[in-house]
């Protein structure tokens, strides 16, 4: 009987370790914040594009002010 009981002790500290080492691998990423899914890459890609039309049309604008101040 003293044997089966060792073994049930092992058992119970293999259980154990594994809890821990799976509560700090959950906790290291719970430390990172909030993941990035493909919504946030959908999101920023829109915003993104966004901002490149509207730095185009300032470009723009700035071309044709330019050239209404050199042609006489």
């Amino acid at each position: 009987m003293n044997h089966m009981r060792a073994y049930a002790f092992a058992m119970l500290v293999l259980i154990n370790i594994g809890l821990f080492a799976t509560v700090m691998h959950l906790m290291f990423f719970a430390a990172k914040g909030a993941r990035y899914t493909a919504e946030d890459g959908a999101r920023e890609r829109h915003e993104r594009t966004q901002a490149d039309l509207a730095l185009g049309a300032r470009l723009d604008l700035l071309h044709n002010l330019l050239a209404e101040r050199e042609a006489p």
